[in-house]
């Protein structure tokens, strides 16, 4: 099918008035509120500063901007001397307070401008031609969509058809709405239960393990052998002796598989642990949130 061609202003525009407006983040709408939120960030990138590869969170300020349609959360860039040092994204709880629900670091952090453009381009969707409003028919429409941090998309909607784009590295995903809205059940896992218990980490970091990258894909685990149990699993000491761990999950049905390399491990004063990924950038992401929806491989 032809796609219609249409400028990369009009794309980029698009995904900036595709951002919701202040009423998405109700839970934040009221200054009070907004200085609690303002306040937890700011404790969390100082519990982050003092680590290797986190330092510049210290001086950065925080741009934040709600996160998407209905996720009560919020998208967090972290800019130090006009570069992108790193990111959180961070959601609301329905009992009050915030969860930390990932960070990470680099140049191209979640929904980043760049990785859209590539993603539009490799779509054949950056042309010449198209209105600057992003409207359609002469536009489209571009959306964040966030239900897991497995589940991080722009939703791409144009006269042609609907695409979405990977939100970490605007790869095209295998899904349309319904497949989508099938994620629905691994949001409630990890956004409305497992959040409150095992995303709100506080003070600094206490302990942390590293190893270098490596690809995931040069052996092939998840095919010749048995998953690692979570339960039993000590990520810290894993990677302390070597082992080369990937973080296997299926997606859309089977239609999609992620499988990316665990390069660092860190775990907060109280306990609270985080996996961290090599997937175009360094991304931490929840432990307890992995445990339902994916499987970790030596």
């Amino acid at each position: 099918m032809h796609r219609k061609m249409i400028s990369l202003l009009a794309c980029l525009l698009a995904a900036a008035l595709a951002a919701p407006c202040a009423a998405e983040g109700e839970h934040a709408d009221k200054p009070a509120e907004r200085r609690l939120l303002e306040r937890q960030i700011d404790q969390w990138a100082h519990g982050l500063a003092a680590r290797p590869g986190f330092e510049r969170f210290a001086a950065a300020k925080a741009k934040i901007e709600p996160l998407g349609p209905g996720t009560h959360g919020w998208l967090v860039r972290f800019e130090d001397k006009g570069d992108t040092v790193g990111y959180m994204v961070v959601h609301a709880l329905k009992g009050g307070g915030f969860a930390l629900t990932e960070y990470g670091i680099g140049e191209a952090p979640l929904y980043s401008a760049e990785r859209l453009r590539e993603g539009l381009e490799r779509l054949g969707l950056a042309g010449e031609e198209g209105n600057q409003q992003g409207e359609r028919p002469g536009g489209i429409d571009v959306e964040r969509r966030y239900v897991h941090p497995l589940g991080a998309a722009w939703r791409v909607e144009t006269v042609d058809g609907i695409f979405y784009l990977d939100a970490k590295t605007g790869e095209e995903l295998p899904a349309d709405d319904r497949l989508w809205n099938g994620e629905e059940p691994e949001a409630a896992a990890c956004l409305e239960e497992r959040l409150s218990g095992g995303a709100r980490p506080s003070g600094s970091l206490a302990h942390l393990a590293e190893s270098p990258p490596f690809d995931p894909y040069g052996r092939l685990p998840w095919i010749t052998r048995q998953p690692l149990e979570w339960a039993g699993a000590d990520i810290a000491a894993l990677l302390a002796g070597g082992a080369e761990l990937r973080l296997v999950a299926e997606r859309f049905g089977g239609a999609f598989l992620y499988v990316l390399p665990v390069v660092a491990w860190h775990e907060w004063e109280d306990g609270t642990g985080y996996i961290g990924v090599d997937q175009d950038g360094l991304r931490f992401i929840p432990k307890a949130c992995l445990e339902p929806v994916a499987r970790l491989y030596d």
